[in-house]
């Protein structure tokens, strides 16, 4: 082979070298700048998705009363007979004391018991004198299931007060059988709205209307009048 052979091979070996580093080169380029890889080369591996972030729901925010009721005595489904037995309620005011329209405490009952010492309390069907906001109905009462008994109860007074608290406490000794034997009763009880907007919460009427005219008065008359509590309920049975 002469020389100039050699060079023309050299010179041939040279250049496929380069044309291939060129190519190589262009097909890295080609992968790393997103428009693939060269033909007939395998594409990379696609990264595996992310999964997507849960979304939660939306908290709603917890409804805060200024006054809760609690109603101890009757349960649902208690037995009793028709009197001897007891309504024993409390309410939490988160308005102070001066806002509960409480007067002072009172031991009051029928006849000679009524406004005598060493609390006195005037007693009978309607709002309470010394509880002026209490509503307490109960379904099967000779006067009416919206008559309100709230000035039946016979022992009322303060259980607790600290700044800006205050609760309240009445208990029902029932002594009559005024309401209804062998049959299922049910008692509601709640503090009314400030109904003249005087900020306090000494409304209770002594009669609640039948707003919706079903010839019962229930839940939905409570809240028709207007009610600053929650509405407790219970369903009981007086026997004989």
């Amino acid at each position: 082979m002469t020389r100039s052979h050699t060079i023309a091979r050299r010179a041939s070996l040279v250049l496929a070298s380069a044309v291939a580093a060129v190519a190589t080169s262009f097909g890295v380029a080609s992968a790393q700048s997103g428009y693939g890889a060269p033909s007939g080369a395998s594409p990379a591996p696609a990264a595996p998705a992310q999964p997507a972030a849960a979304t939660r729901p939306p908290v709603a925010a917890a409804v805060k009363r200024k006054i809760d009721v609690n109603l101890f005595a009757p349960a649902n489904g208690d037995r009793v007979s028709p009197t001897g037995w007891f309504v024993d309620l409390a309410a939490n005011y988160g308005t102070g004391l001066s806002r509960t329209g409480f007067s002072t405490p009172q031991l009051t009952g029928p006849a000679a018991h009524a406004n005598a010492a060493p609390a006195p309390g005037a007693f009978g069907p309607g709002h309470d004198d010394k509880w002026p906001g209490l509503i307490v109905l109960l379904s099967t009462a000779k006067a009416g299931s919206g008559q309100n008994l709230a000035n039946l109860f016979n022992l009322t007074g303060v259980t607790n007060r600290s700044k800006g608290k205050a609760q309240l406490w009445s208990t029902w000794l029932v002594g009559a059988p005024n309401f209804g034997q062998n049959v299922q009763s049910r008692i509601l009880v709640a503090i009314a709205a400030d109904k003249n907007g005087n900020g306090v919460f000494d409304d209770a009427p002594d009669v609640v209307p039948d707003a919706d005219g079903d010839g019962i008065v229930g839940t939905r008359d409570l809240k028709a009048f207007g009610v600053a509590s929650n509405i407790e309920r219970r369903k009981f049975f007086i026997g004989s």
